[in-house]
This record gives structure tokens, sequence and C-alpha cells, in this order.
């Protein structure tokens, strides 16, 4: 440590009211709705910005959920790049590719209308580079 500070090593143990005292943890973390901070093994700090995190994270939502038959699709993408947003039914089977194209990095939003499907949970997959984010929407009849 530098200029004679005084370093503090913290274990947490888990307690609940019908089992014994858990096993000390080897690390700790620290949330702040500013910063996430853990505390690694050897007493090093890691930081993470809630901020930096969403930036670099892929991200889809819809509203509303659930709809009929038109819901705004949105997604976030961290990098420029290659994706396809696919919706899917219940049984795995492909119902319609919405977008296959390169993309700029940032949000993208668009009306999808599932006019003429029956009612019942679909799922959206966006699929960027390596990664994939699912999100469950239910349309209704």
């Amino acid at each position: 440590m530098k200029n004679g500070a005084n370093a503090a090593v913290y274990y947490a143990a888990a307690t609940g009211s019908q089992s014994p005292e858990s096993e000390p943890s080897n690390t700790a973390s620290i949330q702040t709705n500013i910063a996430e901070k853990r505390i690694l093994p050897g007493g090093s700090v890691s930081e993470k910005s809630e901020d930096n995190q969403q930036r670099h994270s892929l991200q889809l939502s819809n509203y509303p959920n659930p709809f009929n038959p038109v819901t705004r699709i949105t997604y976030f993408l961290p990098d420029e790049g290659p994706i396809r947003l696919t919706v899917f039914n219940l049984k795995g089977q492909r119902i319609e590719e919405l977008v296959h194209a390169r993309e700029q990095a940032g949000q993208h939003s668009f009306e999808w209308n599932g006019a003429g499907l029956p009612g019942g949970v679909y799922f959206l997959r966006l699929k960027f580079e390596n990664r994939y984010e699912i999100k469950k929407i239910l349309l209704l009849e």
C-alpha cells in the first residue's frame, strides 16, 4: 500500500433462519448506483461503470408487451456489425426474419405488425457477432 495506508480484508458469510452459516467467500462486491466495485482476491479493486457496461452490452426490448397486433421493437448495438433479428414461435420455428443487415452502433427502433398470426407466445432473437439476446413477447388475439 502507498503512503502508509492500511489494508483491510473482509470475508462475507451468509446466514439463514433454517441453515447454518455458509463458508466465508473469497470475494465481495459493493453495489452503488454509479458503479459496481469488486474486491478481488489479493485485495485489488475492479470498477465497472454501469454506463460503460450499458454501452458495451447488446440490448433488446419491445413495447407494449403484450401487444395486439403492433409492437415497437428497440435494440441497441455496442458496435457496428451484421445482425439478424428473427421471430420464432414456441416450437422454435422461424416465423419471420425482421432484419438481416449490417447496422451502425447505437439504438435502432421500428414497429412490427403481427397481424395474421395466432395469439400466443413468440420469441425475438437478436444475433450480433457471436452473441444472442432473446426476448419473450406475447401477441394477444
